[in-house]
């Protein structure tokens, strides 16, 4: 399983971004090889509008199963849903405690909402 985290650096004790399509980093954790890939997300906070969509892109061209973040927008919300990837709120501080709460079954995932 391939799980993206919102950061605001590059390492998984980074502080985590709590913005999605405008974080300027996107840590992907694997399960299975416990590697973490690190992709620049920063041209991203320079659109102004459709920054959320992008990042979805972003998310589907690297095989993503999950996403975790603090917030992500209605439209951003609705394309991954539609990709196949279900999002998960936190407010934990840092991307690995992120995860930690992810992997022992503490988050749950977010809804739409009207």
């Amino acid at each position: 399983m391939r799980i993206a985290v919102t950061a605001a650096g590059t390492t998984l004790r980074s502080p985590m971004d709590i913005r999605f399509g405008r974080a300027p980093v996107i840590l992907i954790y694997d399960t299975e090889t416990r590697d973490t890939e690190v992709i620049d997300n920063r041209s991203s906070d320079a659109m102004t509008h459709g920054a959320g969509l992008q990042t979805v892109q972003r998310m589907v061209s690297h095989t993503v199963d999950t996403v975790i973040t603090t917030d992500c927008g209605p439209k951003a919300f609705e394309a991954l849903n539609k990709s196949g990837i279900t999002v998960y709120h936190t407010d934990a501080p840092t991307a690995f405690e992120a995860l930690a709460l992810y992997q022992h079954g503490f988050l749950k995932p977010m809804v739409k909402t009207q």
